[in-house]
Formats: C-alpha cells, sequence, structure tokens
C-alpha cells in the first residue's frame, strides 16, 4: 500500500464538528487500514481538540488496534494507574505513546480515563472455589454452586455485607399434589393492620408510611429475599408449605443445600437476564412468583419467556424457583 498519512477528515476541528465530518467507528476502521498502519502516528490539527472528543480518541484507539500498531496502543492503554496516556508535539501535533509515564521535551502530556476505585469501600471479595462437578472450581456466572443449581450473582466488589453469590435450585419448587404452580398467598386471616384479614386480599406488613417503604425496598432488592420470605411464611402459621409460593421455596432441599427461599423481584430478574437468557439451565416459560409484595392485593411476578416483569394477584399460580445465598 501507498499513499500519504493524513488526518482522517476533520472531526477534530473546531468545538461543535458537523455531523458531515463527525468521526464513526466504520469511518476510522478504512482510515486505519490505509493510512494508520502505514505510519503509526496521528495528525491532529489542534491539541486542545483532543480534550473536546475524549470519544473519538477512544475510537482512534480501537482503529489503531485494527490497524495493525498494537504495540503502540497498547502502551498507551497500559498506564500503571489505569489511565489513557498520550503524548501531543506542540509543533508538528503528532500523537505519540510515551512509553513512560513522562512525555519527551517539546510534547504536551495528556492523560484521559483514571479508574475509580472498585465498588463503594473499594474492597474485592475473596472469590470462593468450591463450585464445578467437583466442588474444586471457582464459583461464576453459569457455573454449578454447592446446591447442585446455577450461580447467577456474583458480588464481586463485596457490596452486601453477609454474602457474595446467589445460585438458583436446580429445579422448579412443588406444590401440593405435584403441582408445578400455585398462589402467592393464601386466605389465611393473618394479614393487614391488625393480622386479621385475608392474606391474598391484604398486606403481609403492618407498617405504614416511611417503615413500610423502607421494608418493601430491603424486600426487592438483591439478598432480601430470605427476610421477604421469612415476612410471608410469618403470615401463614400451621398452613402447609406447600399450598402457597415462600413455603414452597422455603421448603425446597437437595442432596446438599436446604437454605432456599423466594427470590425478590431483583433476584428473580437477575436470574432470569444471567441464565436463562443466556442459555444456562431449565426454566418454564411462564411466569415466576417473587417474594416482593406490590401492594394489599398484588405481588411481583417475573416472565422467563419475554423477560419483562408483571403484578399479579395473589391467587394467580405462578411457578417458584428457589434461590440460596452464601
Amino acid at each position: 500500500m501507498g499513499g500519504d498519512c493524513k488526518s482522517p477528515g476533520s472531526a477534530f476541528e473546531g468545538s461543535n464538528p458537523s455531523p458531515a465530518t463527525s468521526v464513526t467507528a466504520p469511518s476510522l476502521l478504512r482510515s486505519s487500514q490505509t493510512c494508520l498502519s502505514i505510519c503509526g502516528e496521528l495528525i491532529l490539527k489542534s491539541v486542545t481538540s483532543i480534550f473536546r472528543t475524549k470519544t473519538s480518541l477512544l475510537l482512534i484507539i480501537f482503529a489503531l488496534i485494527v490497524g495493525g500498531i498494537g504495540a503502540q496502543t497498547i502502551g498507551l492503554l497500559n498506564n500503571s494507574s489505569g489511565e489513557l496516556l498520550a503524548c501531543i508535539n506542540s509543533t508538528t501535533k503528532v500523537v505519540t505513546n510515551p512509553g513512560t509515564s513522562s512525555c519527551p521535551e517539546g510534547s504536551e502530556r495528556i492523560v484521559l480515563g483514571a479508574q475509580g476505585a472498585d465498588g463503594s469501600s473499594g474492597s474485592k471479595i475473596t472469590e470462593l472455589s468450591i463450585c464445578g462437578s467437583g466442588g474444586t472450581s471457582l464459583c461464576k456466572v453459569g457455573a454449578k454452586g454447592p446446591g447442585g443449581g446455577l450461580i447467577f450473582f456474583v458480588d464481586y466488589n463485596d457490596q452486601s455485607p453477609d454474602f457474595n453469590y446467589l445460585e438458583a435450585a436446580p429445579t422448579d419448587g412443588v406444590f401440593a399434589s405435584s403441582a408445578a404452580t400455585g398462589v402467592w398467598a393464601t386466605t389465611l386471616k393473618m394479614c393487614g393492620a391488625l393480622s386479621n384479614a385475608n392474606c391474598q386480599t391484604n398486606s403481609i406488613y403492618a407498617q405504614t408510611g416511611v417503615a413500610l417503604a423502607t421494608i418493601k425496598g430491603l424486600h426487592r432488592g438483591l439478598f432480601g429475599g430470605q427476610a421477604a420470605t421469612d415476612a410471608i411464611i410469618a403470615k401463614h402459621p400451621g398452613v402447609a408449605k406447600n399450598s402457597y409460593a415462600a413455603g414452597v421455596a422455603d421448603d425446597y432441599s437437595t442432596a446438599t443445600k436446604s437454605d432456599y427461599y423466594l427470590p425478590t423481584k431483583d433476584e428473580i430478574r437477575l436470574m432470569q437476564k444471567t441464565l436463562n437468557n443466556a442459555g444456562f439451565g431449565v426454566f418454564a416459560g411462564n411466569l415466576y412468583w417473587s417474594s416482593s409484595e406490590s401492594n394489599a392485593t398484588i405481588a411481583w411476578s417475573q416472565f422467563f419467556n419475554g423477560g419483562y416483569q408483571s403484578r399479579n394477584y395473589k391467587d394467580f399460580s405462578g411457578f417458584v424457583r428457589p434461590v440460596r445465598a452464601f
């Protein structure tokens, strides 16, 4: 190949480039093959323009990789602080990779995109190797968990103080008479503000106002399913567990584990996304119950075929896929 190495269009000129001159990934790729792979340098017409077009710089870096200048680009990306580092010659406007933390004399040093800390505290979990068929593999999404089901969430940044993993049960729970589906709550009169009303048409919570909003928030998020399940079960004393969803999940066990619960709306949505959507596990294509109550007569559910969440009356029949946290 031959030809001159020229700036790919005028996308870096001025602060508001027009659509006709904007750099796109395809155009950069074409330019990289005919220009950047030969020269290994990119001519910019303005040093200050690089500050205004960080996204375009990232596209250029991508184009450099495709164009065959991997060594230069890797150095550009691998600053020890996780930053993007480049040097721009003040006279020629040539962008180069310094390979160090400083730039040659006569060049300006540009640093972009420093990485933030991991998680809210900047800490990470100690990952466990108790998964897989032999119980010695690293636990990750899609891996077989200690209970025989599949891992569908790993709290890598240790945001939960008590648990690091969520594992789906290997099979659905079973209701009375071997039924595959059942109700969210029974008609037992233990619900409502006075704990004396039908649980299918009254809330399992006696709290009101801020207290109610707080507990509902906890019973909808990740790692909140055990507490939500316990709250439902507390309203069904003396009732067979195989007659309502939370009871079925709580009563579920495998050869190795028995600490299961009915997942919250956020947990079961994550299960559908990371397992079912990704082709892991076997699930019914219909409605699965969550342990999250929406209002007095309605609870949250997850449709695994369409991937959307719904709110259904508590006397509706749904599937149950228990979950455990560890």
